[in-house]
């Protein structure tokens, strides 16, 4: 029998690891300090998805995806009380008509926004009003990266057009002329995405994150690979492994495939920090990461919430709450908070 002792010490431990986990959860939920909260009042708007939001000087601007019309796209912008202003919803093939968007790129007078099936690039006043049509290469996700605008697109590499790279166009910021190739991606099935995103460190630096494999990669201003960070992969980051399966079976196994390891799918930096954003099975998460690669917090778990800019010091993310069959949007600006880890 064991003795009276062991018999108290079993509940203490179990004090213990409660009491542990619950400070963990509390801390979590203290990472990001809400200093802001904005309702998109968007009764009258009718829509199925929201796929960006970027602000403006006197605003944000929204691309919306309505379902009214057969999954088409729409500009739709709020005041920064969150009011509908104006909206752009002109579908077609015409100057200035939109088919299929996702992404938009802000500069100090208008937004740009590229199609993703298209060569062309849309021109618009921050008030939405129609500017100019720019014929690219190839349409896919725009980015602003400081002199260049950017266009993620996909290439073929195989003559049966199974596997794809992507490709990083560069474009002048004011004339929208092509300039060159940034660097290609490597292989991989075309599912996959094989960059998780970039976004700006300073104006004289650019990150990167690669979608199957936990490194932040950075760029000096002219697009040009500079250093690799993080050399140690957290234990709960299943690495990518090249798909060696039957290529008649690839689409029946690739989603069983794609769960067996964790996608990065997005890079922000905020107050000198990464925030690094991944999938793993179905749940999404955050790690926080100094500008020299160490990792401050790992796990971050978000539901229904989802970063969509940053600023110098700030974190905006559009959170969707559910009641019912009521569904409201907020925006919510918050500071990375990390002082009670130090």
């Amino acid at each position: 029998m064991p003795g009276k002792n062991s018999i108290l010490i079993i509940p203490l431990v179990l004090f213990i690891l409660i009491f542990s986990l619950s400070t963990r959860m509390g801390a979590a939920q203290k990472l990001f300090k809400e200093i802001e909260r904005i309702e998109l009042k968007l009764d009258d708007v009718v829509f199925a998805s929201i796929s960006d939001v970027v602000s403006v000087s006197d605003g944000f601007v929204l691309i919306i995806k309505e379902s009214r019309f057969g999954d088409t796209y729409a500009l739709l912008k709020l005041s920064k009380s969150g009011e509908p202003i104006c909206k752009y919803d002109k579908r077609g093939n015409g100057p200035g008509e939109i088919r299929s968007i996702d992404r938009i790129a802000v500069k100090k007078k208008s937004i740009l926004v590229a199609e993703s099936f298209a060569p062309y690039i849309h021109e618009y006043s921050h008030n939405l009003e129609f500017i100019k049509d720019h014929r690219i290469k190839k349409g896919g996700e725009i980015i602003l990266l400081g002199k260049f605008i950017g266009i993620w697109s996909r290439n073929f590499i195989t003559e049966d057009k199974k596997d794809k790279i992507y490709m990083l166009a560069l474009y002048d910021k004011d004339t929208l002329k092509f300039q060159r190739y940034a660097f290609e991606v490597k292989e991989v099935p075309d599912f996959v995405y094989t960059w998780g995103g970039m976004c700006k460190v300073d104006n004289n630096s650019y990150a990167g994150v690669y979608a199957t494999t936990y490194q932040i990669h950075l760029f000096d201003k002219n697009l040009q690979h500079e250093k690799r960070l993080i050399t140690i992969v957290p234990k709960y980051i299943k690495k990518y492994y090249p798909y060696k399966g039957d290529p008649q079976t690839f689409d029946q196994t690739s989603q069983k495939w794609m769960e067996s390891w964790s996608k990065m799918e997005s890079i922000d930096y905020v107050d000198n920090k990464f925030i690094l954003g991944y999938m793993q099975g179905k749940n999404s998460y955050f790690d926080i990461i100094d500008n020299v690669g160490n990792i401050l917090y790992s796990q971050y778990k978000v539901d229904k919430k989802w970063i969509v800019f940053t600023d110098n010091s700030h974190v905006w993310w559009l959170e969707k709450v559910e009641d019912n069959e009521d569904v409201k949007y907020f925006l919510i600006k918050s500071r990375l908070n990390l002082e009670h880890y130090k």
